[in-house]
């Protein structure tokens, strides 16, 4: 195949879809190379380093960010069963057993329910959250708040009936949360807490949060943010 420009170009990949993508990779990783040749020496357009980094940031699936941060608090059971099929990667067409009998602390998920966070990442949240809870052996305080703690849900264990019905859609306040942590948690090893972000943050826990966003936000405090977007960062601080 060529091009208009008399290049040929291989069409090998085309209509083969995993072809196309080990492809695209293989390009992804010459270009990150390129740009960092070029980056030393002086001469890298701000616009090329922010495209390759926004194609990094674009591969990070927000569900194996949040699962990978709820697992590094488990311990024991590593016991695996096709009874409960892994829904991390049903969406890709493959089909896993499902981990059960992990061990942890106390693990609170907060959910900002303020009118700005959409109702697409609250289902998409929703659903996540659920089979987190059917795979998680550990108490799991499920919190949502927009100005003011609406509703608190504790469930023991992946055995316990889960139920969730969003309540709130106000404004935007973190500190209900934060302070329902040190009161009614005292040994929470984690926060996970979707938001918008949209809200100044309480003075930093000594647990480590993860923020689910709905979309890229320039700038945090600490902890670790995700975007559902597929974009990811990591604060400074």
């Amino acid at each position: 195949e060529s091009t208009s420009a008399g290049e040929v170009v291989d069409g090998s990949a085309a209509g083969d879809p995993e072809a196309a993508k080990t492809e695209a990779a293989e390009w992804s990783v010459k270009m990150e190379q390129a740009a960092r040749a070029a980056e030393k020496r002086g001469n890298c357009p701000g616009w090329v380093k922010e495209m390759i980094d926004n194609t990094k940031q674009a591969q990070i699936d927000w569900r194996e960010t949040l699962w990978d941060f709820m697992l590094q608090f488990g311990a024991g059971s590593d016991d695996c069963t096709f009874q409960r099929i892994n829904t991390r990667t049903r969406h890709l067409g493959i089909r896993l057993p499902k981990m059960i009998g992990v061990d942890a602390e106390e693990i609170v998920i907060a959910v900002d329910t303020s009118a700005s966070v959409p109702s697409w990442a609250l289902a998409e949240f929703a659903a996540e959250i659920a089979d987190i809870r059917q795979t998680l052996d550990c108490p799991i305080h499920f919190v949502q708040c927009d100005t003011r703690i609406n509703s608190v849900e504790i469930t023991e264990s992946r055995d316990d009936q889960f139920t969730l019905e969003y309540k709130g859609r106000g404004g935007t306040e973190f500190q209900p949360v934060f302070d329902y942590c040190t009161s009614s948690a005292p040994n929470c090893q984690a926060l996970v807490y979707l938001t918008d972000l949209e809200c100044g943050l309480p003075a930093e826990p000594a647990f480590p949060v993860l923020w689910i966003t709905p979309w890229k936000v320039s700038k945090q405090r600490y902890g670790t943010v995700v975007t559902m977007g597929g974009r990811n960062s990591r604060s400074d601080a």
